[in-house]
């Protein structure tokens, strides 16, 4: 399956949508935040366990439970917006230059745009 560069951008830009409100889960404090509002696991009931507010409570459970993989996706995430970021740096450079080359040249007029969309090779596109 072939996908576009725009979805796979989508699809990006979700998991990190994901990462991100897992992280705000992770960090809700249980005796400020939670207790005062009954969103204990101490306070549900064998039936209330499979309602939508035992099912949240599980949840935000569940991310505070897993708050080391949640450290070690984010320090991923950051180290390949670093380097997605960079790349997308020297490809602004490279525009620059040519766009400068361009209008030396006069060999565009002033209405139109030279545009590089850089595409990576291991997305084999």
């Amino acid at each position: 399956m072939n996908l576009g560069i725009l979805q796979i951008m989508g699809l990006w830009t979700f998991l990190e949508g994901i990462l991100l409100f897992a992280n705000a889960l992770a960090i809700l404090n249980e005796d400020r935040f939670l207790a005062p509002r009954g969103w204990t696991l101490a306070e549900l009931r064998g039936s209330t366990r499979n309602s939508l507010k035992g099912q949240i409570i599980g949840l935000v459970h569940a991310c505070q439970f897993m708050r080391l993989p949640l450290i070690l996706l984010n320090i991923i995430v950051i180290i390949v917006k670093l380097i997605t970021s960079r790349r997308q740096d020297e490809m602004d450079v490279l525009l620059n230059q040519e766009s400068a080359l361009s209008r030396d040249d006069g060999s565009l007029s002033s209405g139109h745009h030279l545009t590089i969309q850089w595409i990576d090779p291991a997305w084999n596109l």
